[in-house]
């Protein structure tokens, strides 16, 4: 909510579970060359994490939400982590949680996620990791 506030959205906010960053288990605060030094080929949208979530948990979760969204009228803005950014630009998209490894996002971006010609089975990205 306090993002929200911070970059001018003065409108009502709903938390939701899931917009929660990907539970990482036991590579929870670990970096990923922590991670790669214990499993050199991990990678969080094929592997997911021990003792957290898997892809397909995640990709449960994401699926969800876009349900959610779709049957919104209007913009919605939503603020999450990195990861789930991620999952979430792929499955809107529908392409596989693997394939969301292909869609790098920086800190504090923003992405815009709509559809073809305003047609709600074309979705679409309209921008993706823009910084200002």
């Amino acid at each position: 909510m306090r993002t929200g506030e911070l970059v001018g959205l003065n409108v009502i906010a709903e938390i939701t579970l899931e917009l929660t960053e990907w539970n990482y288990g036991d590579y929870e605060g670990k970096t990923p060359t922590e991670i790669h030094t214990i499993q050199p080929t991990w990678d969080i949208f094929q592997d997911g994490a021990p003792n957290g979530e898997s892809p397909p948990q995640v990709q449960l979760r994401v699926d969800r939400l876009i349900g959610r969204l779709g049957q919104l009228t209007g913009n919605v803005a939503i603020f999450t982590h990195g990861h789930l950014g991620r999952a979430i630009g792929a499955r809107w998209t529908k392409l596989t949680m693997g394939q969301a490894r292909h869609l790098l996002l920086s800190t504090a971006s923003h992405s815009i996620l709509s559809y073809e010609h305003g047609r709600m089975d074309r979705p679409a990205i309209e921008q993706w990791n823009a910084c200002a």
